[in-house]
């Protein structure tokens, strides 16, 4: 069986790094430790902010994930277990978590126009804020 076959068997997906991953599933927390551990390595030696970039690399990682791990580990100290970030989530998220009424449309209109820009995180944080 080839790689190609395999991985399209097991909805696996190859990052520029190399590193496999699952579209919508979460790292492990081995990997997220993994990333956590290089990245203090790599601050050590620099001094500073590290190469987040070079840390993908060498993960097999995307660098938005490097990003993630050094946002965990300035906030909490530590590369937080996937169930932990899951269980401290300030708004419930993914399909069917909530559906919308004509109020929340109203109010995700309103946001809209005051910041066209606006993230998806945003609208689901500031629609959750306001209902």
């Amino acid at each position: 069986m080839s790689d190609e076959i395999f991985n399209q068997q097991n909805n696996l997906s190859i990052n520029r790094n190399g590193g496999y991953y699952i579209n919508g599933v979460s790292y492990d927390h081995a990997t997220k430790l993994r990333v956590a551990s290089a990245y203090l390595s790599a601050q050590r030696q620099c001094d500073g902010r590290p190469n987040i970039s070079a840390i993908a690399r060498e993960c097999g990682v995307n660098w938005h994930f490097v990003v993630k791990i050094e946002k965990e580990l300035y906030s909490f100290g530590t590369a937080l277990h996937p169930s932990d970030v899951r269980r401290n989530r300030n708004a419930p998220i993914g399909p069917g978590a909530l559906t919308l009424d004509c109020y929340d449309k109203f109010i995700i209109l309103q946001l809209c126009i005051e910041e066209p820009s606006r993230s998806l995180k945003s609208y689901r944080d500031w629609l959750y804020h306001f209902t």
